[in-house]
């Protein structure tokens, strides 16, 4: 009797950090995920975003949005972009309000809940070691999916948003990191339906205007070679964050968190 081995068909898994992430970046393969999860659902300086977010998705228009239900640290502009440093749990961090045990804390969370949510997928996408246009937690998501990658042994994809104030940090990533990927159109038709439930229920956290790229790539890690040329399509946001708020008051902090959504001008570039 001769054997026949069965090709394994692929079963895909998107993790974002936050509600809204999973259209801004991967509209393109939405449609192909077996599993949506969303890691960081409740905001506690924002309870009109955290309750608005438990509502789309429960009527999410895919049954497969799953969310994990866990509380942001809380560390947006936490992180000196001027000089970025990797963490074992994503960013080096100043202890505004003491955020940087959140954060630590986190990481630990989500590798035991990640782990079982993953165990069976054959593919993941997720953030990008650059955090897109800057976002703490994003790195995160990268850093503990991408150790769970050595673990599960899935194959590992993220997206290709990058910013002038991730730029440095992804520069970093880049010189000692080689990659290839794949381009795909984005979904313009869903990414806007989706918008809109976010937006109807009050919890919509990027900009009103809002125009997606016409395409979407997503890289994969490949081996560095003695004279290997590293080359990366981006899809490009130039933002008017600061580089650094690590000594920004409180308030100012918090101002700057809940306001993020004005201080930014996109380029298609």
């Amino acid at each position: 009797m001769s054997l026949q081995t069965e090709k394994i068909k692929e079963k895909i898994a998107i993790v974002v950090a936050h509600p809204d992430d999973e259209i801004l970046w991967f509209s393109s393969i939405l449609y192909k995920a077996s599993k949506i999860i969303i890691c960081f659902s409740k905001y506690e300086p924002n309870h009109i975003w955290t309750d608005g977010r438990e509502k789309v998705i429960n009527n999410y228009p895919l049954s497969t949005i799953k969310s994990l239900d866990l509380t942001e640290s809380d560390v947006f502009l936490a992180a000196d972009w001027r000089s970025p440093q990797y963490t074992k749990y994503g960013l080096k961090l100043s202890n505004i309000n003491n955020i940087r045990d959140r954060y630590i804390n986190n990481y630990n969370i989500l590798k035991e809940l990640l782990h079982d949510e993953l165990v069976d997928f054959t593919t993941v996408y997720t953030h990008n070691p650059w955090g897109e246009y800057g976002h703490e937690e994003h790195v995160q998501i990268y850093t503990a999916v991408n150790y769970l990658q050595k673990l599960l042994g899935f194959n590992l994809f993220f997206d290709n948003y990058c910013s002038n104030r991730s730029n440095l940090l992804m520069n970093k990533w880049l010189s000692k990191n080689n990659v290839s990927w794949h381009t795909l159109e984005t979904n313009i038709q869903i990414a806007n339906q989706i918008k809109d439930l976010y937006k109807h229920y009050n919890c919509w956290t990027w900009f009103d205007n809002w125009n997606w790229f016409s395409t979407e790539s997503y890289l994969t890690n490949i081996p560095v070679t003695e004279n290997s040329i590293n080359r990366i399509p981006l899809n490009y946001i130039n933002v008017d964050y600061p580089m650094d708020a690590r000594n920004c008051p409180k308030l100012t902090y918090r101002l700057m968190n809940r306001i993020r959504k004005l201080l930014l001008t996109t380029f298609n570039l």
